[in-house]
């Protein structure tokens, strides 16, 4: 896979394709929404992204909190009024957004009742809230990142997609590989690894990588890393063995490896399960060897 590595981008959120994410957040930092909620897969550098963003506008601690561990719906209610004249950054919000009650409590955090004012309330008797009272005024902003909404045609979950600023963010692997670059250069860097090193082994994983290809982000380029400095002789069957399979990929992987065929009973089965030629069988199945991942 051929990328651009000339972008310049010092930020993940820097790359072009991921300029809604940067822009949602924007709007709250100026004041302009009261909420921005941002859906992807982890691994591709969201939270640093936005930490950055965060860090730029204003103090952690005095302006704005980081709250990095999934949380209920009691501890997202109890954390707003905590912290009700902050602006908020949960960057895995989970668990919290799956419940009536949690998505009830996000609502009212951004909706004003007057015109002005936004009061959050929690009506059902809980052991976790005891030293919390049961409405307040919330002053704050929120900013959260989730893997998935439960359900987008559930008419709460809409109304809460209707009340933030939302970023549904699916990047292509090329997008990923070029946006990671720069937390990919930091870390080989403190591993040691030299930059001709760091290249070296990018490369490679750009070489083996596809768009059908999963399990490709930042976590993918720091398993290449330590697995290139701790065993030099296998790395690359390791990375082949970690990085997800395409389906094609897959399909040769189970003819040659479990079905044990060759010649042309491979070629029949190949051609019935994709209706594709034989060399481009052989094509795939070259790479795949020099992968080390058949």
């Amino acid at each position: 896979m051929k990328i651009d590595t000339n972008l310049q981008i010092d930020s993940p959120l820097d790359h072009p394709e991921a300029i809604r994410i940067k822009d949602c957040v924007n709007t709250v930092l100026n004041g302009d929404a009261f909420g921005a909620m941002i859906i992807s897969d982890g691994g591709l550098g969201k939270t640093r992204g936005i930490r950055q963003m965060l860090e730029n506008w204003g103090t952690e601690g005095k302006e704005w909190i980081h709250i990095q561990s999934n949380v209920t719906d009691t501890r997202l209610y109890a954390s707003l009024f905590e912290h009700n004249d902050k602006l908020i950054f949960f960057d895995d919000l989970g668990d919290a957004a799956k419940t009536k009650a949690g998505i009830t409590v996000l609502k009212q955090a951004t909706e004003t009742i007057d015109g002005t004012n936004r009061f959050v309330s929690w009506n059902s008797p809980s052991t976790m809230l005891s030293n919390t009272p049961p409405r307040f005024e919330f002053k704050g902003r929120i900013i959260f990142c989730l893997n998935q909404l439960s359900d987008e045609n559930d008419p709460d979950i809409f109304a809460l997609k209707t009340r933030f600023r939302s970023c549904t963010f699916s990047p292509s692997n090329k997008t990923i590989l070029e946006m990671t670059l720069p937390i990919y250069k930091k870390l080989g860097n403190d591993m040691g690894i030299t930059d001709e090193k760091c290249k070296m082994i990018f490369d490679h994983l750009c070489e083996i990588t596809t768009e059908d290809s999963f399990n490709v982000n930042i976590r993918l380029l720091s398993t290449a890393l330590s697995f290139y400095k701790c065993h030099q002789q296998r790395w690359k069957r390791y990375l082949a063995e970690d990085i997800g399979r395409g389906r094609e990929d897959l399909i040769i992987i189970d003819i040659v490896n479990n079905l044990k065929l060759r010649g042309e009973p491979a070629h029949d089965m190949w051609r019935k399960r994709t209706n594709k030629s034989k060399s481009s069988f052989h094509i795939r199945l070259k790479k795949l060897r020099e992968m080390y991942a058949i």
